[in-house]
């Protein structure tokens, strides 16, 4: 008797056709994924599409903000509908960890954003990624850490690196951010090769 046929990856898009067609589509849901950078490299644009994508197709997202640093003005910029969009704010790492395990137990959620941009200690729990890759599987979520290195190591199913390239100041008025958007490896979808640049 053979095996049962795998259920095809439920992907999440961002909705920019360059990085959703380097990533094969999305960010895959039911798993962990990672997208790592310096701050000013994109990763709030990033993650702001992903997000605002999902809440346009009427799927409700989560953001898990360590540093209290999402500004709902900006989400709406991005066409996002912030109705769909718990919006939690931890005090502590810990806290910060135990929300999203219980965000993801309740289920729901297309995606769950988790917000690390802090300094972190040297040594990191490394114990929480097997649970919380767990959980993302169980609820059809894409667990996504934001941060600027790499945390979870071999439990990302998709790691983006994202660097910053240059800014843009066409008539001294500030123009955004020109990044490079290198997804290292993807569980999914096999070794993801090239470069993107995005920004306005």
């Amino acid at each position: 008797m053979g095996e049962a046929p795998r259920a095809p990856v439920r992907l999440l898009g961002s909705g920019l056709p360059e990085i959703d067609r380097m990533l094969g589509g999305g960010v895959p849901r039911g798993d962990l994924s990672e997208i790592v950078g310096p701050r000013s490299s994109g990763r709030t644009a990033l993650t702001q599409a992903l997000l605002a994508e999902s809440t346009r197709q009427g799927e409700v997202v989560a953001v898990v903000d360590l540093p209290d640093a999402l500004h709902p003005p900006s989400l709406a910029a991005a066409r996002a509908c912030n109705e769909r969009v718990l919006w939690v704010r931890p005090p502590t790492l810990r806290s910060a960890l135990k929300c999203a395990e219980l965000i993801l137990d309740a289920g729901g959620f297309a995606a769950v954003l988790l917000d690390l941009d802090t300094p972190l200690a040297r040594r990191f729990p490394g114990h929480v990624w097997p649970r919380l890759r767990r959980d993302a599987r169980q609820s059809d979520a894409a667990l996504i850490v934001l941060s600027p290195r790499e945390l979870a190591g071999s439990f990302a199913g998709l790691r983006i690196a994202l660097e910053q390239q240059r800014v843009a100041w066409p008539r001294r008025v500030f123009g955004g951010l020109h990044a490079k958007l290198t997804p290292a490896r993807s569980r999914q979808i096999g070794l993801v090769g090239g470069e993107v640049r995005f920004g306005t």
